[in-house]
């Protein structure tokens, strides 16, 4: 049974609380205490062992990602810190087959980056849902984060301080959710407390002029003054772009360009915005809306 309380400013701040023994050798606290900081959603987790027994458990949330209870399908992207062609899937290959391949409904466009192909839920099919279970031991020692995007809409997910390597990492789908699944292992000793912190950014992001086709700029066209924006390279996509953009409080937008083998971004930072954009070929400009404006 979790006990409930609500605290803070306008009641902004939920604290759950449950404690349960089995006998003198096994038992635990947990508090979770889930907040809302502008546009970032605070979830910090307590876990006490109050038992005389060391116990080892797996630790994981669903994290279910659902947008107006849409079916899962374009434009839907999902970037991960994993290679997301490295996978298995037991519900597929199993004899009692419950589950459908993901290549029928995502297809990489990066080594990190899913992109949904099919305009349906996998809840249409037969069987019903969709398991892959990320492989590889540089998959299990990548940090526990995702970036989902669909169409204007971007939410990023961090674990602090988050155990590598990781327990595993699972991706699951089914009906209107999508489910990015990182798994840690936790070992305490009696009397012993671990703390972990996960953060959900929300934002949305705008195209200057057409987005496509065109770099950021400051005043006009030919304001591109390098203490405008800080250059990141090795970015793999877009999405893991706009994923850096907000996690940063002063970021305004961002820059994409795939003019080098592992892509381009550029946090802009400029405190008067992005005012303009230049026609440059494989660069995508695009505006962080501001939180009040994007809640409208």
């Amino acid at each position: 049974m979790w006990t409930l309380s609500s605290a803070g400013a306008d009641a902004d701040t939920m604290e759950m609380v449950q404690q349960s023994s089995l006998n003198p050798n096994w038992g635990y606290r947990l508090k979770k205490t889930v907040r809302v900081q502008a546009n970032t959603l605070i979830a910090e987790t307590e876990l006490k062992n109050t038992g005389k027994q060391t116990f080892t458990t797996p630790q994981y949330t669903h994290n279910f990602l659902s947008v107006d209870r849409t079916p899962i399908g374009p434009p839907l992207q999902l970037t991960f810190a994993q290679n997301v062609s490295d996978y298995t899937e037991p519900g597929v290959v199993s004899q009692w087959a419950w589950a459908k391949p993901l290549s029928d409904y995502f297809e990489p466009i990066a080594a990190n980056t899913l992109n949904a192909t099919v305009p349906e839920s996998p809840l249409s099919a037969e069987p019903p849902r969709i398991k892959a279970e990320l492989a590889g031991s540089s998959n299990v020692d990548s940090r526990a984060s995702y970036v989902a995007s669909v169409g204007d809409l971007t939410v990023v997910s961090k674990l602090t301080p988050g155990r590598l390597p990781l327990y595993a990492y699972n991706l699951y789908v089914e009906e209107t959710a999508i489910c990015p699944e990182p798994m840690q292992m936790i070992e305490l000793a009696p009397s012993e407390t671990i703390t972990w912190t996960q953060q959900l950014f929300f934002g949305k992001f705008e195209p200057v002029d057409e987005g496509t086709g065109r770099a950021c700029r400051g005043a006009d066209a030919e304001d591109d003054s390098p203490s405008y924006y800080e250059d990141h390279a090795h970015i793999e996509s877009l999405n893991e772009c706009k994923g850096l953009c907000l996690t940063q409080g002063d970021c305004v937008g961002v820059e994409y360009s795939r003019t080098t083998a592992y892509g381009q971004c550029k946090v802009w930072i400029r405190e008067a915005g992005i005012g303009a954009s230049k026609a440059v070929s494989g660069s995508t400009c695009v505006r962080l809306v501001p939180p009040a404006s994007a809640q409208q």
